[in-house]
């Protein structure tokens, strides 16, 4: 496991940074790291589930559909708060092109669509609904997508 930690960014919030092999195994310690990095308290329960929910549904992606052999390459995730209070969580990975805001919202509207043309897409749907923001970019051989997420008072967990 190879871990960084506190590197300095431009607007002088700190970034934690996580880099895994892209296997299904590594999805618990990339979860771990964000609980240890994201201020928690600071969220209701319903928006901490939602974050891990979002960042394993994009790991999953990573895995499944990046990369030929998964077992031979690696997933980066990164995460900082801004001063407006909103969490940022970035994952990296250098396979194939796929820019998942480019994906239809899911119109699976029955038990009938599974497994026809209305059957795809379902989790980036969901990481859509999820995250607050999103933003992708394709630089220099990577695909990088932010999640942001609004933190809450504390008052709203339930």
């Amino acid at each position: 496991m190879v871990a960084s930690k506190g590197v300095a960014m431009n607007n002088g919030s700190k970034i934690s940074q996580l880099k895994l092999p892209a296997i299904v195994s590594s999805i618990d310690a990339f979860r771990e790291f964000v609980v240890s990095q994201a201020e928690f308290p600071a969220f209701g329960a319903a928006k901490q589930h939602d974050i891990l929910l979002a960042l394993e549904e994009v790991l999953i992606n990573v895995i499944k559909h990046a990369y030929s052999n998964p077992a031979q390459e690696v997933i980066t995730v990164s995460c900082f708060t801004d001063d407006d209070f909103v969490f940022h969580l970035r994952v990296e990975d250098q396979g194939q092109y796929f820019n998942m805001l480019e994906v239809p919202l899911n119109t699976l509207n029955s038990e009938s669509d599974i497994g026809s043309q209305y059957d795809k897409g379902f989790g980036c749907t969901l990481i859509k609904k999820l995250a607050d923001k999103l933003h992708y970019i394709y630089d220099e051989g990577k695909n990088v997508l932010t999640l942001s997420f609004a933190m809450g008072s504390i008052s709203e967990e339930v």
